[in-house]
């Protein structure tokens, strides 16, 4: 959880292109104690009242 929330953004108006799709930018420091090599992001869309997983892309770290 890069953003501090914990169940992540609810998806309106505000981030939708005009494609209809969201776009959203993210910048993390890794701490120090952690190895960038050995990890990667899981991105995932749901609802949150099914719980039903939408789509997932795992993101490798640069």
């Amino acid at each position: 959880m890069i953003d501090g929330r914990a169940f992540g953004q609810k998806l309106d108006g505000a981030h939708l292109d005009v494609n209809g799709k969201y776009y959203f930018d993210y910048c993390y420091k890794l701490p120090s104690q952690y190895d960038a090599t050995n990890m990667h992001l899981l991105i995932y869309v749901r609802d949150a009242v099914t719980e039903e997983i939408y789509q997932v892309i795992k993101q490798e770290i640069d």
